[in-house]
């Protein structure tokens, strides 16, 4: 499988709470957030420390990491190397592009089912 998610996605809070939904993240909090909401949700999109723990749920799941920089941005690129599954995302920022490679990885492996 080769998938590659279009960037549709621009990063911040609602991106990021996508990201929560598809790897599984609950927060544990009752507080409220000054938009009425509960909960806490990493910035998974936007910052280092979010995108590691991204990286370390999709290792986690049995996939490994490719991160690579060029004039064009960010490349991330998700694989597994027994099966071949392979899904990238590119973006202006690293934390971005391996979001999108999350999301294209793990809805990829959804279709296959």
């Amino acid at each position: 499988m080769t998938s590659t998610e279009p960037m549709t996605y621009n990063p911040g809070p609602e991106f990021d709470r996508r990201i929560a939904n598809l790897i599984g993240y609950v927060s544990m909090t009752t507080a409220v957030n000054l938009d009425g909401t509960y909960g806490y949700t990493p910035a998974y999109s936007t910052t280092w420390e979010g995108m590691r723990l991204v990286v370390e749920e999709m290792q986690r799941r049995g996939w490994d990491l490719g991160l690579f920089t060029d004039h064009e941005g960010w490349l991330a690129e998700f694989i597994i190397l027994e099966n071949g599954s392979l899904a990238k995302g590119r973006a202006e920022t690293a934390p971005h592009a391996v979001c999108l490679a999350c999301i294209a990885a793990i809805e990829g492996q959804k279709k296959e089912v």
